[in-house]
């Protein structure tokens, strides 16, 4: 699974390793993904710099742990810029040369093409995508654009995980948005079962998604409601930790406290409820209050 990273650092954390004048902090983020005809992925970035220092910056350092390819990085002004990059520690470090001048902002595109986050399954697709951030970001915005032709598939259980904050179609395609607060070092997982529709289920559903919930389009008769190997593509949403979690609840077969879970997998207390939180979420497993302890029990409509 594939997942990007991108950081911009003030000099204050990467002075240890450069001594040269770089700067500059990410004030917002912004990305739209964006699956193509031949389901090759492009993705593109849209990040606000902002240089709080008393001094201008000559270059800025950009994080990613995808390896791009086809990078573009252009600014507020349309104009391509300069770049070199360099992997070290298996993240694909960009140099930005660009000046941003004292207590001022300026706006940036990332555009490249990524593999791996579209695999498919039978007749149909996954797209399972996670990426993790390095600074606090409020309202971060992820937008995701099925090729035309192609609609969400309907199964027992979410198709679309985490629940989408906008599902919205421009006539021709199908849009998934999500909005949310993302924490400092914080990975979030996205998954969207989809499928190639007929021509004119795919013309209803489109007159559906314009004007209706998220619920009708469900409904509609658009989409196929076909088997699924279904551990084997959910699975692919979870992080690693995760993973060992619901593999522990599986392997029980029943229900299992939440402490005996956090034991056997020596996982502290914060950490585990972090898991089971976000887990619960993906609706992978439903947590029951027993007492003074929590019940872990996995979802039979997913797995």
């Amino acid at each position: 699974m594939k997942k990007a990273v991108l950081v911009l650092l003030p000099l204050l954390l990467i002075g240890a390793v450069f001594a040269e004048d770089a700067g500059g902090a990410v004030k917002s983020m912004n990305m739209e993904i964006t699956i193509n005809s031949d389901l090759t992925v492009t993705q593109t970035l849209n990040i606000e710099v902002a240089n709080t220092r008393t001094m201008k910056t000559s270059y800025i350092y950009i994080f990613l742990s995808d390896t791009p390819s086809n990078l573009q990085i252009i600014d507020e002004n349309n104009t391509v810029l300069n770049y070199t990059s360099f992997v070290a520690n298996n993240i694909y470090t960009i140099r930005l040369l660009d000046e941003i001048m004292p207590n001022s902002s300026k706006n940036y595109i990332l555009k490249y093409n990524n593999e791996g986050i579209v695999q498919k399954f039978d007749n149909n697709y996954i797209f399972s995508y996670s990426f993790t951030s390095y600074y606090e970001l409020e309202d971060f915005t992820i937008r995701l654009i099925l090729p035309k032709g192609f609609g969400i598939t309907l199964k027992e259980g979410n198709t679309v995980s985490p629940p989408t904050s906008r599902l919205f179609s421009d006539g021709q395609q199908v849009m998934i948005e999500w909005t949310e607060q993302v924490d400092y070092l914080e990975t979030k997982t996205y998954l969207v079962f989809f499928e190639r529709i007929a021509l004119i289920t795919y013309s209803i559903g489109l007159l559906f998604l314009t004007g209706l919930t998220c619920f009708m389009l469900g409904v509609t008769a658009a989409y196929f409601v076909l088997k699924r190997r279904r551990k084997d593509i959910v699975t692919m949403a979870l992080t690693a930790d995760e993973k060992k979690v619901v593999d522990y609840v599986l392997e029980k077969g029943s229900n299992v406290y939440q402490n005996d879970a956090g034991k056997a997998l020596d996982f502290s207390k914060p950490k585990l409820s972090k898991i089971v939180h976000n887990l619960e979420d993906k609706n992978i497993i439903k947590l029951t209050p027993s007492g003074r302890k929590n019940t872990i029990t996995i979802n039979k409509e997913i797995l």
